[in-house]
């Protein structure tokens, strides 16, 4: 809803009602999810004093706590925010902060990822103006009042480019070669984009393990690939960079891939033992990062140039986005490189659970089988498996050191009552690694 005054000079936006219900609709249950997650977190991760594992606390209240607040400063946003035009006179107000400005203190607008920006000279992030009612006329506003900064952006590239001898020596040297470096992070970026598809289809219909193997090798080497290739142009290759650049940039790959490792991480056949799982994220999530920030090492520049604040927000950026595919990496690694012989212990089946929501998992609960676990164990079944086992069944699972001395289990199975008496001949109908403990 918008209004005017009598003398036409003065509008009020509010955020389009679209966007407001989007809100209503998506955010409570999104932070009931990220809840759970955390409960979840803390219920795998208790000491036996009662006390939480430090590490997972620290994942659960800063990833997961993080993302809670942010989705509830979208509900904020979506229902206090306005956008007011008074003659030269701006004013933007957003969830908890309200900005005023005239023509004077604007430096120039840009569309960045199709959501329009505004640049103030005495502010070094763009305050953005998107979702709300009436946007060509505000749009329209900001263009009387100002340039728009994409083409000086673009001058600046050229610059960049005319300077760059290792791009070639002529102007149609340097075009085709960033036209081949463009080309070779389409045909990477398809790849990963193919191998997501195909293995969220193949967790949700068929779960055929060769296929998911398939696809988390692809999705694990080629961003390791395009690190390689980036450092190689470093330079010429980008992170991330500004909608319209001149250069190729390779962070659409790099989240692709980090979210599909990190959804079939979380929905992972099996259970991991180990409680050091977070120690490794949080070492491999450093590491990533700062590979981000070497391979973008001259546009950080650039940014702390123009300010610090800009530079050090876009390292931290990085090192918070690079988790998702850091974590996958580990969780992965760990599991499908692990050499170790498989370990057997008896135990049993104490409840059975469906849970449904996008998808649907299978699990079961096993009674600990020694005293380092204080609750059942967790453990997660593919669908043929789960009709298989019965609450109360004996049963033996199998565990594994891990590639990363990370222990998980491998394999559950059968046992038959009787058997429990007569060692390695409780696994049926194959052979053991080690006998039963």
């Amino acid at each position: 809803m918008s209004s005017t005054n009598s003398s036409g000079s003065l509008s009020v936006h509010r955020v389009s009602n679209r966007w407001r219900w989007f809100t209503v609709v998506a955010v409570p249950p999104s932070v009931a999810l990220m809840g759970w997650g955390a409960l979840e977190i803390f219920r795998n991760n208790l000491d036996e004093d009662g006390s939480t594992e430090v590490w997972a606390l620290v994942f659960a209240v800063v990833v997961l706590g993080g993302v809670a607040i942010g989705l509830l400063g979208a509900l904020i946003w979506a229902f206090r925010a306005r956008v007011i035009i008074d003659g030269d006179q701006m004013t933007i107000r957003g969830a908890f902060r309200t900005t005023t400005f005239t023509p004077d203190r604007m430096e120039g607008f840009q569309y960045l990822n199709d959501q329009f920006n505004v640049y103030l000279k005495d502010r070094r992030f763009a305050v953005e103006i998107a979702y709300f009612e009436n946007m060509p006329l505000i749009t329209q506003w900001v263009r009387e009042h100002t340039y728009d900064i994409v083409a000086e952006l673009l001058e600046e590239e050229d610059r960049e480019i005319r300077n760059d001898v290792d791009l070639g020596m002529t102007a149609d040297a340097r075009s085709e070669t960033l036209k081949s470096l463009r080309n070779w992070i389409i045909w990477a970026n398809t790849l990963i984009y193919a191998a997501t598809g195909t293995v969220v289809v193949n967790f949700l219909f068929f779960e055929d393990l060769r296929v998911e193997q398939g696809a988390i090798t692809i999705l694990i080497m080629t961003p390791i690939l395009l690190y390689l290739f980036a450092i190689l142009n470093r330079g010429q290759i980008r992170i991330d960079q500004e909608e319209g650049s001149r250069y190729p940039e390779i962070f659409t790959a790099l989240m692709t891939s980090g979210v599909a490792l990190a959804f079939l991480s979380l929905l992972d056949r099996g259970a991991l033992l180990d409680g050091s799982l977070y120690e490794l994220l949080f070492v491999a999530i450093l590491a990533n990062g700062l590979i981000w920030c070497f391979i973008d090492a001259r546009r950080l520049v650039t940014l702390w140039e123009r300010g610090r604040a800009a530079a050090v927000m876009t390292a931290i950026a990085y090192l918070a986005m690079s988790g998702f595919w850091a974590g996958g990496f580990v969780y992965q690694v760990n599991k499908h490189l692990d050499e170790s012989p498989t370990e057997w212990h008896a135990t049993e089946i104490v409840e059975k659970k469906i849970e449904s929501g996008k998808t649907t998992s299978y699990s079961v609960k096993l009674a600990p089988w020694n005293s380092s676990f204080s609750e059942p164990v967790k453990y997660t079944l593919r669908r043929d498996e789960f009709e298989l086992f019965e609450e109360g069944m004996p049963v033996v699972i199998g565990v594994r050191a891990g590639a990363l001395n990370m222990a998980w289990a491998s394999e559950l199975k059968r046992q038959a009552p009787s058997s429990l008496l007569v060692g390695t001949d409780a696994i049926l109908p194959e052979e053991s690694d080690k006998p039963l403990q």
